[in-house]
């Protein structure tokens, strides 16, 4: 099976430390313009994640995570 961008997400988020997870979904849903259905919708698969999102989502995170 391939790893799949939501996939990538689901691993980033799993290296974040418990007391600062809720933050960092609360800057992600802010800084994306989603609400927490979306977001827990790109990190289960069930939609796609679009390109400017990956985008945001890779400067809050200060490294790369998705594959173009």
């Amino acid at each position: 099976m391939e790893t799949t961008n939501n996939d990538r997400l689901l691993a980033w988020l799993s290296t974040i430390p418990v007391g600062h997870i809720a933050g960092v979904r609360e800057r992600i849903m802010r800084d994306c313009g989603i609400s927490r259905y979306v977001l827990r919708h790109w990190i289960t698969g069930q939609t796609r994640i679009p390109f400017l999102a990956m985008r945001k989502i890779e400067e809050i995170a200060g490294q790369r995570i998705f594959e173009y």
